[in-house]
């Protein structure tokens, strides 16, 4: 369903969507949760698979497999060691309460579920991935953030955590998505096995390191602090309705 008659891969249409996002933490009427999972690359990736199946957009499916899988080896090496539970923490702050097991199951719903679907869907199409793929998704991941926070560090959106170390794994994810499917619907077991020990090596390297839960739980707590005492003395130097009447 491409916006352009010429732009075969519907990249109109998808820079669209990704602006149309983009804007939406400046609407005011959005719950604070709302507008920062609208602001979460996770939820964009969301969004897209949504409208690629409801609109039956198909030239979007190996871009979706290369950025799903992307995001996972991210997520997953990013917030290794239950780093996780600091995001947990902060959606609960912004007024959504969720149980450690709430939790999981909608990790497991935006993070694993994407990439399974749509490396399924390749491989069921028997669809393989061009290079030009990893560009548009390279290109959609690096601009989010930038637009977003103007760093690669993304730890202002989340929590914080070793932003260098999930970029590692994005890009492990992204350049490993065309071997895997290639090794899915050819039926190489040796390669397939290969590729997935390359993509778990992010994820290893960071759950082997132990002083970063230390380290990112310590950071965490700080700025969660900071923000308190900010509010706190937003709070107190605003006048009161006795002040105004005094």
């Amino acid at each position: 369903m491409p916006v352009l008659k010429n732009d075969k891969d519907g990249v109109t249409l998808a820079m669209i969507v990704a602006a149309t996002l983009a804007g939406s933490k400046h609407i005011g009427l959005l719950p604070e949760h709302i507008k920062w999972q609208l602001n979460a690359y996770t939820n964009w990736n969301v969004s897209m698979l949504l409208i690629r199946w409801l609109f039956n957009v198909e030239e979007w499916d190996t871009f979706l497999c290369v950025n799903s899988i992307g995001i996972y080896l991210g997520f997953r090496t990013s917030f290794a060691n239950g780093l996780d539970d600091n995001i947990r923490k902060k959606i609960k702050s912004m007024g959504l309460h969720l149980s450690r097991k709430q939790f999981l199951f909608g990790d497991f719903i935006v993070h694993t579920l994407p990439a399974i679907l749509t490396t399924a869907t390749l491989v069921q199409n028997k669809k393989r991935i061009p290079r030009i793929s990893l560009t548009y998704a390279l290109t959609l991941s690096t601009w989010f953030v930038f637009s977003q926070v103007g760093k690669l560090d993304a730890s202002d959106i989340y929590v914080p955590h070793p932003w260098k170390r999930g970029w590692f794994g994005v890009l492990t994810g992204m350049l490993a998505a065309p071997q895997l499917v290639d090794s899915l619907q050819s039926n190489k077991k040796g390669k397939l096995l290969l590729v997935i020990i390359s993509m778990i090596i992010p994820y290893l390297t960071t759950s082997l390191d132990k002083e970063l839960t230390k380290k990112y739980g310590f950071e965490y707590n700080l700025n969660r602090l900071k923000k308190q005492k900010k509010e706190f003395s937003k709070t107190s130097s605003e006048p009161s309705f006795l002040d105004v009447r005094q």
